[in-house]
Protein backbone atom coordinates (compact mmCIF):
# COMPACT_ATOMS: atom_id res chain seq x y z
CA UNK A 1 0.00 0.00 0.00
CA UNK A 2 1.73 3.15 -1.07
CA UNK A 3 -0.86 5.69 -0.17
CA UNK A 4 -3.28 7.32 -2.35
CA UNK A 5 -5.69 10.18 -3.35
CA UNK A 6 -6.44 12.40 -0.34
CA UNK A 7 -10.58 11.80 -0.29
CA UNK A 8 -10.50 14.39 2.80
CA UNK A 9 -9.65 16.90 0.66
CA UNK A 10 -11.43 19.81 0.16
CA UNK A 11 -11.56 19.15 -3.60
CA UNK A 12 -10.33 16.64 -5.68
CA UNK A 13 -6.41 17.02 -5.78
CA UNK A 14 -4.15 14.27 -7.96
CA UNK A 15 -0.75 15.32 -6.40
CA UNK A 16 -1.50 15.44 -3.07
CA UNK A 17 -2.24 11.95 -1.14
CA UNK A 18 -2.50 10.14 1.76
CA UNK A 19 -0.24 7.36 3.37
CA UNK A 20 -3.02 6.65 6.28
CA UNK A 21 -0.63 3.74 7.91
CA UNK A 22 2.89 5.44 7.24
CA UNK A 23 4.31 3.16 4.84
CA UNK A 24 6.12 5.45 2.87
CA UNK A 25 9.89 5.21 2.76
CA UNK A 26 9.69 8.78 1.07
CA UNK A 27 9.86 12.49 2.92
CA UNK A 28 7.42 14.50 1.18
CA UNK A 29 8.43 17.38 3.00
CA UNK A 30 11.91 17.09 2.94
CA UNK A 31 12.24 17.07 6.59
CA UNK A 32 14.33 14.49 7.66
CA UNK A 33 16.78 16.00 5.00
CA UNK A 34 17.02 19.43 6.37
CA UNK A 35 17.05 17.95 9.91
CA UNK A 36 20.45 16.02 8.80
CA UNK A 37 22.03 19.11 7.44
CA UNK A 38 20.76 20.92 10.61
CA UNK A 39 22.77 18.25 12.85
CA UNK A 40 25.70 18.48 10.45
CA UNK A 41 26.01 22.50 11.13
CA UNK A 42 25.37 21.78 14.79
CA UNK A 43 28.51 19.39 15.06
CA UNK A 44 30.59 21.41 12.10
CA UNK A 45 33.87 22.96 13.26
CA UNK A 46 35.80 25.75 11.39
CA UNK A 47 38.91 25.42 9.70
CA UNK A 48 41.60 24.75 12.77
CA UNK A 49 44.75 25.74 10.65
CA UNK A 50 46.37 27.45 7.36
CA UNK A 51 45.48 30.20 5.31
CA UNK A 52 42.12 28.39 4.72
CA UNK A 53 40.94 29.08 8.74
CA UNK A 54 41.85 32.50 8.53
CA UNK A 55 41.68 34.01 5.32
CA UNK A 56 38.32 36.07 4.93
CA UNK A 57 38.87 37.44 8.66
CA UNK A 58 42.19 39.85 8.97
CA UNK A 59 40.70 42.65 8.37
CA UNK A 60 40.88 45.15 11.17
CA UNK A 61 38.51 47.86 9.71
CA UNK A 62 36.07 48.28 6.69
CA UNK A 63 38.85 49.69 4.63
CA UNK A 64 41.06 46.93 4.82
CA UNK A 65 38.53 45.05 4.16
CA UNK A 66 37.25 46.55 0.79
CA UNK A 67 41.09 46.96 0.26
CA UNK A 68 41.67 42.67 1.00
CA UNK A 69 38.63 41.69 -1.10
CA UNK A 70 40.00 43.02 -4.33
CA UNK A 71 43.89 42.19 -3.78
CA UNK A 72 45.40 44.83 -1.87
CA UNK A 73 47.52 43.82 0.77
CA UNK A 74 46.36 39.82 0.42
CA UNK A 75 49.03 37.45 1.01
CA UNK A 76 49.27 36.28 -2.55
CA UNK A 77 47.35 39.41 -3.91
CA UNK A 78 44.60 37.91 -4.84
CA UNK A 79 41.29 39.10 -3.77
CA UNK A 80 39.82 37.50 -0.99
CA UNK A 81 36.05 38.50 0.32
CA UNK A 82 36.60 39.82 3.67
CA UNK A 83 34.11 40.78 6.43
CA UNK A 84 34.21 43.59 8.56
CA UNK A 85 35.94 43.04 11.86
CA UNK A 86 32.43 43.06 14.38
CA UNK A 87 31.47 39.82 12.02
CA UNK A 88 35.31 38.68 12.09
CA UNK A 89 35.53 38.44 15.88
CA UNK A 90 32.80 36.12 16.03
CA UNK A 91 32.56 34.12 12.59
CA UNK A 92 32.41 30.78 14.02
CA UNK A 93 28.71 31.66 15.84
CA UNK A 94 27.40 34.27 13.27
CA UNK A 95 27.51 31.76 9.91
CA UNK A 96 26.76 28.79 11.86
CA UNK A 97 23.23 31.37 12.14
CA UNK A 98 23.79 32.29 8.98
CA UNK A 99 23.60 28.35 7.93
CA UNK A 100 20.49 28.01 10.25
CA UNK A 101 19.35 31.05 8.33
CA UNK A 102 20.12 29.15 4.64
CA UNK A 103 18.41 25.92 5.67
CA UNK A 104 14.98 27.64 7.07
CA UNK A 105 14.63 29.60 3.77
CA UNK A 106 15.42 27.13 1.03
CA UNK A 107 18.93 28.50 0.36
CA UNK A 108 21.50 25.36 0.45
CA UNK A 109 22.16 23.20 -2.62
CA UNK A 110 24.48 20.21 -3.01
CA UNK A 111 27.52 20.19 -5.50
CA UNK A 112 29.50 17.42 -5.00
CA UNK A 113 30.35 16.44 -1.74
CA UNK A 114 30.17 20.24 -0.33
CA UNK A 115 27.05 21.71 0.46
CA UNK A 116 26.57 25.28 -0.10
CA UNK A 117 24.48 27.71 1.27
CA UNK A 118 23.71 31.44 1.04
CA UNK A 119 22.29 33.67 3.80
CA UNK A 120 20.82 37.41 3.13
CA UNK A 121 21.43 39.19 6.57
CA UNK A 122 18.76 41.51 7.64
CA UNK A 123 21.09 43.77 9.53
CA UNK A 124 22.54 45.06 6.62
CA UNK A 125 26.05 44.28 5.06
CA UNK A 126 28.04 42.01 6.46
CA UNK A 127 31.65 42.75 4.43
CA UNK A 128 32.98 43.36 0.83
CA UNK A 129 33.45 41.06 -2.29
CA UNK A 130 35.21 42.51 -5.27
CA UNK A 131 35.23 46.03 -3.53
CA UNK A 132 31.70 46.14 -3.48
CA UNK A 133 29.25 45.68 -0.08
CA UNK A 134 27.46 42.79 0.59
CA UNK A 135 24.91 41.50 2.59
CA UNK A 136 24.74 38.12 1.40
CA UNK A 137 27.11 35.38 3.07
CA UNK A 138 27.97 31.99 1.50
CA UNK A 139 28.76 29.31 3.82
CA UNK A 140 30.52 25.94 2.50
CA UNK A 141 29.93 22.99 4.25
CA UNK A 142 32.29 19.13 3.60
CA UNK A 143 31.16 16.15 4.74
CA UNK A 144 34.49 15.20 6.00
CA UNK A 145 34.60 12.40 9.60
CA UNK A 146 34.02 15.71 10.70
CA UNK A 147 32.00 18.04 8.85
CA UNK A 148 34.26 21.67 8.04
CA UNK A 149 32.33 25.05 8.02
CA UNK A 150 33.85 28.03 6.01
CA UNK A 151 31.97 31.30 5.09
CA UNK A 152 32.67 34.24 3.43
CA UNK A 153 30.73 37.22 2.07
CA UNK A 154 28.95 36.78 -1.45
CA UNK A 155 28.46 39.19 -4.20
CA UNK A 156 25.17 38.86 -6.39
CA UNK A 157 26.38 37.51 -9.10
CA UNK A 158 27.98 34.38 -7.23
CA UNK A 159 24.72 33.91 -5.40
CA UNK A 160 22.43 34.43 -8.46
CA UNK A 161 24.15 31.08 -10.01
CA UNK A 162 21.68 29.28 -7.29
CA UNK A 163 19.05 31.86 -6.27
CA UNK A 164 17.60 33.22 -9.89
CA UNK A 165 16.69 36.75 -9.13
CA UNK A 166 18.02 37.48 -6.09
CA UNK A 167 18.59 41.38 -5.07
Amino acid sequence: MAGGENTYAYTPDPISWVDPLGLARCDPTGYHKRKALRTDVYNAQRPTAGRHATKHINAKDADEAKNLSVGKGSLDKRSEASYFPEYAGKVSGFEKQAAYGAIRNGHAFDHGGTRFMFYKNPKGHVGYNEGKLTDWVRIEMTNAPVPTIHSFPASLEQVGKYIPGVR
